[in-house]
């Protein structure tokens, strides 16, 4: 597929993993083959760039909800703590907020789905943690989603 990227006249390869594989191993065995097999045999002057890498997405959402979890956990007890001055609401309030994201992870995972990049935007962007940088996390990836139909898209140059 000839394609323009950054400026230059390209040839662009789409990547899609099938339905039931894991996204961000499908790009770490991409990055790793290309890297081992294909990146020595170029021709000098050529090289391979990535225009679009759904698993660095995820890895950054993963890094969020992380982030998030801490600071909502931290600053729920606080507020809590503060306004009732019991260490035992706080104490039960500091632990509903995990467990209730532990339990929602639980369900998802004995009724067999999976955490894709959109399950973990709703688990990002719940009511207790919604701010207008998660809405922008979520309309980045929506745009990606409808300009890009593949995962992992390579640019040769």
């Amino acid at each position: 597929l000839l394609a323009r990227f950054n400026g230059r006249t390209t040839v662009g390869i789409g990547i899609v993993k099938v339905r039931d594989a894991n996204t961000v191993s499908v790009v770490d065995a991409v990055e790793q083959r290309l890297a081992r097999d294909i990146e020595p045999q170029l021709p000098a002057g050529l090289r391979i760039d990535e225009a679009h890498n759904e698993g660095a997405l995820i890895h950054q959402i993963v890094a969020a909800l992380d982030e998030h979890i801490v600071l909502g956990t931290v600053l729920t007890a606080g507020i809590v703590l503060l306004f009732l001055r019991n260490l035992r609401s706080t104490a039960i309030v500091a632990a509903a907020i995990p467990v209730s994201l532990l339990g929602a992870v639980a369900v998802i995972y004995f009724f067999g789905y999976t955490l894709n990049s959109l399950t973990l935007l709703a688990l990002l962007d719940t009511p207790s943690h919604s701010t207008a940088g998660h809405s922008l996390i979520f309309l980045h990836y929506l745009g990606n989603m409808l300009l890009f139909s593949c995962k992992f898209n390579v640019i040769v140059i």
